[in-house]
C-alpha cells in the first residue's frame, strides 16, 4: 500500500492551513550523476560538491560483503574520510580480483548523496583511479497548503443542509394532507358530512 498523507489542520477565521510530510524518494528513484574518475595518491584530497574527501590509505581486506574470497583472490579497499557539514564520514569502496575477473563494490554515503567507486590501480605511478557519482541529498519535505475563505464553504454547506431539511419537512407535511379533487381529504369529508347532517 502506498503512502497516505494525513494533514494537520490549523484553522483561522479567514483561512485554514493544511500541513503534511511529502513522500521521500525511494531507492529506485535515485538519479545518480555520470561517473567522474580521478587519479589519486595516498593523502590526496578529492573535492565533491560542497565537501572534500581525503584518501587516507589503501588496505588489503579478506572480508568482502557477499563475496567468498579464495586463496588466490585479492581485495583491497580505499579508506576515505569525507568532511561533511556536521561530522566526518568514512567510505570504503572495494576493488576485487576474483578468479582473474575484476569487480568493484562502491560505497555510498547517503547523508551526503555520494557514491565512491574504486575503479583501477596504476602500479607504475602508484596512483589509484577513483570514480565519484553524486545524487540529490534526501530532505524531509513539509508541504503547507493555505485554503483561503474555506469557512464560507462550510457555512454554505450548513445553510444548504438546513434548507434541504426544511424542504423535506415541508414535503412530508404536504404529503400527509393529500387532496383528492373528487372526494377531498378525510378531514374535509368529516367537516362536509357534519354540515350536511
Amino acid at each position: 500500500m502506498g503512502f497516505i498523507a494525513s494533514p494537520d489542520i490549523k484553522m483561522f477565521s479567514d483561512k485554514d492551513l493544511y500541513t503534511h510530510v511529502r513522500v521521500a524518494a525511494s531507492e529506485e528513484d535515485k538519479q545518480w550523476s555520470e561517473l567522474k574518475e580521478q587519479d589519486l595518491a595516498i593523502g590526496d584530497t578529492l573535492y565533491l560538491n560542497d565537501y572534500f574527501a581525503v584518501l587516507k590509505n589503501i588496505e588489503p581486506t579478506r572480508q568482502v560483503k557477499g563475496i567468498n574470497l579464495a586463496a588466490n583472490d585479492v581485495a583491497v579497499q580505499a579508506d576515505f574520510i569525507i568532511s561533511g557539514e556536521d561530522k566526518d564520514y568514512h567510505a570504503h569502496p572495494v576493488f576485487v580480483i576474483k578468479d582473474n575477473l575484476v569487480g568493484r563494490i562502491p560505497d555510498e554515503v547517503d547523508d551526503l548523496g555520494l557514491r565512491l567507486t574504486f575503479v583501477n590501480i596504476d602500479t607504475k605511478n602508484n596512483k589509484f583511479k577513483i570514480g565519484v557519482n553524486t545524487t540529490q541529498k534526501d530532505y524531509v519535505i513539509l508541504a503547507a497548503v493555505e485554503k483561503p475563505f474555506i469557512n464560507i464553504l462550510w457555512i454554505g454547506t450548513l445553510v444548504m443542509a438546513i434548507g434541504m431539511g426544511m424542504a423535506i419537512v415541508k414535503r412530508y407535511k404536504e404529503a400527509k394532507i393529500v387532496v383528492n379533487p373528487e372526494t377531498g381529504s378525510s378531514k374535509k369529508r368529516a367537516v362536509r358530512n357534519k354540515q350536511l347532517a
